[in-house]
């Protein structure tokens, strides 16, 4: 995942700063997994973008790192960064170049909270009024494979990589791909194939429930929704969610007896 999500600010980063590019775009970019206050962080002695995507859309997700990259481009540009009308322009020229490409919608940026919000629209005007010319036919186009177990060897003999990170298997293309789509056609019945032909921002983080719980009444209910116990520690049970469900999964176990809950990453290999 870590890997489109790149691709994608770099998209937004050259389009915005085409004569600076290489000048900005020595950042790193970290999936943070836990449930954080604080959505994004930027360390620019590292050069670090930490951006959390628990419970999150994907547009306040990518919204979240182009405001750590505004930080990133300002200290770049003044050796320091401050809230000023300076930050305020770099902000608006990325999301001119993310909203142009189709990246993200104008209704994603009332996501970014309160603060950029009222500010963005005191200086630019309402969010309503941004126009701009839709349908950017994508570079690239993402072909995501769900629930393949019976065809995964075939998937991954075709070039296709698991991202684990997502809990399905992708390939990256560029059309018109006759071959690629006469595998397509000949596998769909097998599993579930989707064909990702927007530069839309589109992810789907998967992550690993760890529910700690010493209660065995409820052993038959952990498993009706989905989770297993794991072998090696009896009063561990786990269970693999979309990063979107987090809030609903937790309402399930609120009537479970339980001393913790916690997130990890998803390590579900292929």
């Amino acid at each position: 995942m870590i890997c489109y999500v790149r691709e994608k600010i770099m998209d937004v980063l050259k389009n915005a700063y085409p004569d600076d590019y290489q000048k900005y775009s020595g950042f790193y970019l970290h999936m943070d997994f836990k449930q954080c206050t604080q959505c994004a962080r930027y360390r620019y002695e590292d050069r670090k973008i930490t951006v959390s995507t628990l419970s999150r859309k994907p547009g306040a997700v990518f919204l979240s790192i182009l405001l750590k990259l505004a930080e990133h481009i300002d200290i770049r540009q003044r050796s320091e960064t401050h809230y000023d009308e300076v930050y305020l322009g770099i902000i608006r020229r990325l999301l001119d170049a993310a909203l142009m490409r189709g990246i993200v919608q104008n209704t994603d940026l009332y996501s970014m909270g309160d603060k950029f919000v009222n500010a963005l629209q005191r200086k630019y005007g309402s969010f309503k009024n941004w126009r701009y010319q839709e349908d950017i036919a994508p570079d690239n186009v993402y072909v995501r494979v769900y629930d393949a177990i019976m065809i995964h060897n075939i998937l991954r003999h075709n070039d296709y990589k698991y991202d684990a990170d997502q809990m399905c298997w992708v390939k990256k293309i560029v059309l018109p791909d006759p071959v690629e789509e006469l595998f397509i056609h000949e596998y769909e019945l097998q599993a579930d194939f989707r064909v990702i032909n927007t530069n839309k921002f589109i992810i789907t983080p998967v992550y690993l429930i760890n529910l700690i719980t010493y209660s065995k009444d409820h052993a038959d209910y952990l498993k009706s929704l989905n989770y297993r116990c794991d072998r090696n520690q009896k009063h561990y049970w786990l269970k693999p969610i979309y990063a979107s469900d987090y809030e609903k999964e937790i309402s399930f176990l609120n009537e479970v007896p339980k001393q913790k809950i916690f997130i990890t990453k998803n390590q579900n290999k292929r």
